[in-house]
């Protein structure tokens, strides 16, 4: 199998693996906050994310979704 294939497969694997962990943990607090966004939104209000590194574009990505 070409290297880079093989590396990206891997990588995809470590990534799918994550998400799946984040899935079993989500619990009624995550309901919550859903709930609050949807609340804040809905009254005109506006959600602001903050963070080191990739988050002004995963916060572009979240907004345009």
């Amino acid at each position: 199998m070409n290297k880079i294939l093989k590396k990206a497969r891997e990588v995809f694997d470590i990534e799918a693996e994550g998400l799946l962990q984040v899935k079993e943990q989500l619990d009624d607090e995550f309901v919550r906050l859903v709930d609050t966004c949807v609340k804040v939104l809905d009254g005109g209000g506006k959600i602001v994310l903050s963070g080191v590194g990739k988050s002004g574009h995963i916060g572009k990505k979240i907004a345009s979704t």
